[in-house]
This record gives C-alpha cells, structure tokens and sequence, in this order.
C-alpha cells in the first residue's frame, strides 16, 4: 500500500477522536518545528518519522505500513497523556489508603510504572495489538522497567 499524507492525517485525526483528553501538542506534527517534536513526513508512499528539533535529527525511522506509522503516532499521543492521568490520579484517595502515602503512587506501584501501564491501557482501546506490542517493547524502550510489574499493574488499574 502507498501511504500519502492524507491517510496519515486522516488517521492521527481518528487517534485524537479517540482519546479523551488529549492535546494538540500531544500530537504528531507533520513538518518540522523548533521544537523538540516528532513529526510525519511522505515520500514516495513511504512514512517517515522523524525527531528532530531545528537542524537536528535525533531519531528517524520508515516504514511502507501505514498502521506501523499511526502507532508511532498513537505512542506519541498517549506518552504524555497517560503521565498527565497518572497525575490526577495522585490527587485521589482510593477507600483504604491511608494519609501521608507518597503522591503520585497507586498502591504498591511506583509513577513510572502506573503512567506506562495507563499508556498500555490507551493503545488498547485504540488497537488491542497496539497494546500487546507496546508490553512486548518495554524492555528495549524502557530498559530497567520490569514489564511483569507493568502488566501486574495494568491488571489492577481503576476503571476509568
């Protein structure tokens, strides 16, 4: 399949639809900006995915598959999404924990591991493969992170 600009468009537009709470800048660009930000670019049917702030280029990465590129682009809308619901979370008192606990813990789980298992839970919803591949690519993208305790939290997550 050719991947043009409008599929990619049209898709991040879907994650968006999607994902409640989310915010522009949240979103993968699609031209170059001075900020530090992805963004998404076309060539002859081909997506690239480039990081880059100004003139320099941290990360690039290509790919024929269009769904391949909307979960990059998913990846990156979720990421600051699910730090920013981990957060809120801190605020709340669930029945039984007790005053004083460290903020920004469910119980039993550090703030790392709750944002990452809420972005897993968030790539679910968008695409259940989605979700398996970002558990599966935890220990390459976030070394040091046990994803059992990920996914034990991801099990114990509040409903929304």
């Amino acid at each position: 399949m050719t991947i043009t600009m409008e599929d990619l468009r049209a898709g991040v537009e879907r994650i968006a639809a999607r994902l409640d709470g989310v915010e522009r800048r949240d979103l993968v660009g699609f031209a170059a900006s001075y900020e530090l930000r992805p963004y998404l670019e076309v060539h002859d049917g081909v997506a690239h995915w480039i990081l880059g702030e100004r003139s320099d280029v941290l990360d690039r990465r290509t790919t024929r598959d269009l769904d391949e590129a909307l979960y990059w682009a998913a990846r990156e809308a979720t990421r600051p999404l699910s730090w920013r619901r981990q957060a809120a979370r801190q605020h709340l008192r669930p029945p039984g924990r007790e005053p004083g606990r460290e903020p920004g813990r469910e119980p039993g789980h550090p703030a790392r591991i709750v944002a990452l298992a809420e972005q897993a839970a968030l790539l679910r919803g968008l695409d259940p493969a989605w979700g398996r591949r970002f558990l599966a690519e935890l220990p390459t993208e976030h070394p040091g992170v046990p994803a059992t305790e990920v996914a034990a939290c991801l099990a114990d997550r509040p409903a929304d």
